[in-house]
């Protein structure tokens, strides 16, 4: 049955060495939206994420993708049902081209030829000069590295991309070209869903704003209400 929820998240938990990562977590992402995900350190937002496209499997609760129950699916699989993810880690393959690392995601089907004119369109749309397509990926900056993350995401055109702390420690040039990056891929109807510490950059890439803590979405709405919030406030502060 058709649905307008992209991601469904339905009182999920996972524990690690007793420790319960996720506890009860529900999450809806809505078909279109770019949807933000704030939270102090080890309140469970990348193993959200990391449940979500199947690296993580939940001991209770219900994942879905668009209305498709996915609980135990590889990434792999997800993957192909149009779910795109870029790390928090920058991961190049150092001792390969970018344009090579770009088109690793198309040799599982067998398009590598066909798919190197998109590659090149992306490194145009991500800001990657083609100039640097033959260099070696370990050769180029770590801003550029990140950008060659998110253009090789992107290269499946999947319909929900989820990105874990996509402007982390980069140079404020990269940061701006991230940011648009994110606004045109909203433009396009992407879902997207972005994890940040950096409040200023996630309030101008998202349509609504979730808080995690403790293993749980203590609220979810507007950007502005999110983060003035008493509760957001009490629990970032622990008072």
């Amino acid at each position: 049955m058709p649905t307008d929820a992209a991601i469904e998240v339905e009182n999920v938990s996972i524990t690690f060495d007793g420790v319960k990562a996720l506890d009860g977590c529900t999450l809806r992402v809505n078909r279109g939206e770019s949807l933000g995900i704030i939270g102090p350190n080890g309140s469970g937002k990348t193993t959200l994420l990391n449940v979500v496209n199947g690296y993580y499997r939940p001991e209770k609760g219900l994942v879905k993708i668009s209305g498709r129950k996915v609980n135990g699916l590889p990434p792999h699989r997800i993957s192909r049902m149009g779910v795109g993810r870029v790390f928090q880690v920058t991961n190049v393959f150092t001792h390969m081209t970018v344009l090579e690392n770009i088109l690793v995601q198309s040799v599982w089907a067998g398009r590598l030829g066909r798919m190197r004119k998109r590659a090149l369109e992306i490194m145009d749309l991500v800001g990657l000069p083609r100039h640097l397509a033959d260099e070696l990926a370990g050769n180029v900056s770590g801003g550029q590295q990140k950008l060659v993350d998110i253009a090789r995401a992107i290269l499946p055109d999947p319909e929900i991309l989820m990105l874990d702390e996509p402007v982390a420690g980069i140079h404020p040039t990269i940061k701006e070209k991230i940011i648009e990056i994110v606004d045109a891929l909203r433009k396009r109807g992407k879902t997207i869903v972005v994890v940040s510490h950096d409040i200023p950059s996630i309030l101008r890439m998202v349509d609504r704003l979730a808080f995690m803590t403790a293993g749980s979405v203590l609220m979810v709405g507007d950007p502005d209400e999110v983060r003035r919030s008493s509760r957001v406030v009490e629990a970032y502060l622990g008072v």
